[in-house]
């Protein structure tokens, strides 16, 4: 029986391709946002789609496969995902929900860590010699802190368990209308950014959370403020924060995620009080394996319905 004909949208790592190459018969598109470039009996053919949360697919390349009736998300985010379409068209959309969100909860806890006590320049102290010369500056702990947690979804709930374990006080801000019996609930993001001097982003990219973290939401975090973000890049203002870093109106910033990675801002790098990665949230040998497979796994399930 001939293997049903998929899409692979960007750049992967070439496991998930193999496992993907097992079952499909693939099909490789560059361009996220550019037409499939495919013949037109292959992009005719074409019924089921991968990507990542950080690639998608856009209208274009959605519009030239008109068979296409399912999109495997290697990811959770769907921002660049033109999710509208799918609707129209009834493409079924599964992400890999329930696999990274730990991991992503502990490197949110690891850049809060390393950012409050000055780590990394810590390292390089170390490292340069200086500690003959001079003792190391003070920093900031943890237990005691306000962590407000801006998205308290599944990774924001991770966060904030995580976080109350290192003897923090918990605020939120959510759409959803769950209230969580222990923590503090806040309307918006200034009250809560008021209320607390550590700020945690956890939430979905929309166009109501672009741009949310502004130099107002900075100044309210004041100068022992520490944000992290292992959400999106977009929903911070990201020349409000380097002015804030640069001068020192927050205490530091632990970031994942940037508004153009892997193009970043060349500043962040020259700031002492930042920690930056790579977009590494999910990025350990087990949960990437649990996505691969649950990516393939949700695709396969999709079609098999499709076909009956």
């Amino acid at each position: 029986m001939q293997k049903p004909h998929v899409a692979l949208v960007g750049d992967h790592d070439a496991k998930l391709i193999g496992q993907l190459r097992e079952r499909f018969t693939l099909h490789r598109c560059m361009d996220p946002f550019a037409p499939a470039d495919l013949p037109t009996d292959i992009r005719r053919s074409i019924i089921g789609l991968v990507t990542s949360g950080a690639t998608g697919a856009g209208r274009p390349l959605l519009q030239s496969l008109p068979a296409l009736r399912a999109v495997s998300v290697n990811g959770l985010g769907l921002d660049r995902l033109d999710t509208e379409l799918c609707k129209e068209r009834n493409i079924s959309i599964a992400t890999t929900r329930g696999v990274l969100e730990q991991d992503v909860a502990d490197l949110a806890m690891a850049l809060l860590l390393a950012v409050a006590r000055r780590l990394v320049e810590a390292d390089g102290f170390v490292r340069r010699g200086e500690w003959n010369e001079r003792s190391f500056p003070l920093a900031q702990r943890l237990s005691g802190r306000r962590c407000g947690i801006f998205g308290l979804g599944a990774i924001g709930r991770a966060i904030a368990c995580r976080a109350q374990a290192f003897g923090m006080s918990v605020g939120y801000v959510t759409k959803s209308s769950t209230a969580q019996e222990g923590w503090q609930r806040f309307t918006d993001l200034q009250s809560l950014a008021i209320w607390a001097d550590t700020l945690i982003l956890a939430a979905p990219l929309t166009t109501e959370t672009r741009g949310a973290v502004d130099a107002q939401v900075l100044r309210a975090l004041g100068e022992e403020g520490i944000l992290v973000n292992v959400a999106r890049g977009s929903l911070v203002v990201e020349e409000d924060l380097i002015a804030a870093l640069h001068k020192r109106t927050i205490f530091g910033a632990g970031l994942d995620v940037f508004d153009s990675e892997p193009r970043i801002d060349s500043r962040f790098a020259s700031l002492p009080n930042t920690v930056i990665a790579p977009h590494i949230g999910s990025a350990t040998h087990q949960t990437r394996a649990a996505m691969r497979d649950l990516t393939v796994q949700q695709l396969l399930s999709f079609l098999e319905d499709y076909r009956r």
